[in-house]
Parts: structure tokens; sequence; C-alpha cells
């Protein structure tokens, strides 16, 4: 029993050693922690007033200014050139007659001319000059050219232009001209009706629209336009 208890106690005794030396361990960590998160605190109330003076300083500073360069308004328009804003579909029939000579003796020539056409129109920014663009506190003054038509042409489509009737004297040769006359008469027929109708007015408006709306999207908020010198 004596050799019993005795290996008992000194199984005792070696395990109590081990906790006194964890906890020994575990107590030096904690204070080394504790330690350190005291020197950081000290630390942090020794730069407090730097931190503060560093605050008011930047508080007070003139704020920086934003500058914005826009790029030149006349720059952003002349590459458009010939600005086609408007167009006009039209159709008509055109008759032509060309006498066969004095004497009657052959009848008339006679040609009917089934026409459809367009006609465009727009403005031409290749015409703008230095002094017809200004720029004043941001705001855009534009003298634009006068809206002109471009074009006005046939649609060779034989479903649209086609020769509807044709009459010409027998035994002669045919005439050349007669068509090719039917289809000038169609063309300034064209002309004539879409600038009866404000195709040129149309034209200026929507030229106008979609400058100011081109010259926003690169930053200029405020575009107007004004007519004569």
């Amino acid at each position: 029993m004596s050799e019993t208890s005795a290996a008992r106690r000194s199984n005792w005794l070696a395990i109590l050693k081990y906790i006194i030396l964890i906890t020994f361990i575990v107590g030096v960590i904690l204070f080394a922690h504790l330690f350190y998160q005291a020197y950081k605190t000290i630390q942090g109330i020794a730069n407090l007033p730097n931190q503060v003076e560093q605050t008011v300083k930047g508080a007070l500073a003139q704020p920086t200014p934003t500058v914005t360069v826009l790029p030149p308004a006349i720059d952003q328009l002349r590459p458009l050139a010939r600005l086609q804003t408007e167009a006009y579909f039209l159709s008509t029939i055109v008759d032509v007659t060309i006498p066969r000579g004095l004497l009657k003796i052959w009848p008339d020539d006679y040609l009917l001319l089934v026409a459809c056409g367009k006609v465009t129109a727009g403005v031409d920014l290749k015409k703008l000059t230095e002094e017809d663009v200004r720029v004043n506190d941001g705001t855009v003054i534009i003298r634009l050219p006068p809206a002109e038509i471009f074009d006005v042409f046939l649609f060779e489509d034989r479903d649209c232009t086609y020769v509807y009737r044709r009459k010409e004297a027998p035994f002669v040769s045919p005439n050349e001209v007669i068509e090719s006359e039917a289809r000038q008469q169609a063309v300034e027929s064209f002309r004539r009706t879409a600038l009866d109708n404000g195709i040129l007015e149309r034209a200026q408006r929507n030229a106008e629209q979609e400058i100011r709306r081109l010259l926003q999207l690169v930053g200029y908020d405020q575009v107007e336009f004004v007519t004569g010198e």
C-alpha cells in the first residue's frame, strides 16, 4: 500500500508541475498582449494633437478648383459637312408632247411618264467660319448657313418610274429626247413641290435641334442660334 500511495503522489506532483507551467506561459502571453495594447493606446493619445491639427487644416484649406476643358465647338460641327436633316418622298405624272414639224404630216410624239423620287435638304456646315461660332460664358452662339436642297432624283425602280404610254409617228426614227425631257420635268416638279411645302424651313429647324443635341453631349449646356450678320 505504501508503494502505491507513493506512486500516486508522484503522478499528482508531475501533473501539478505541468499545470503551473502552462499557467505561467499563459500569464506571460496575456501580460505581453495587455502591454502591447497599452503601448498602442499611449501612442494614439500622443499623436492625437497632430491628427487634430491636420484635420483642422484640411477643413480650412481652399478647395481645389475643377477645370473642365470643352472641345472647340466649331471642331465638333465641321466634320458633319453636309448635314441632311429633311427628306420628301414624292410622285408625279408627266406628259410631254413634241411636234413633228410644221406641216403636220406626222402626228406629234407623246409620252406619259409615272415618276417617284426623293428630295433631300439640310445645312452645309463646311460653310461655317470662326466668326459664325462664338462661346460666351459657356453658351455657344451659332449663325448657321441657310438650309438648301441637296439632291433631287428619281427612283429608277421600274415599279416607281416608268413610261406608261408612248405615241410616236410611224416610219420615222424614235424620238430620243422625249423621255429625257419628261424626267427633267419630273425632277423640277419635285423641287418646286418640296419648296412649296416648306422643306427648307423644316430642314433648318431640324439642323438646329441636331446640332444642339450634339454640343450638349460634349458638354455645352446652352446653345443659341442667330440669323443675319
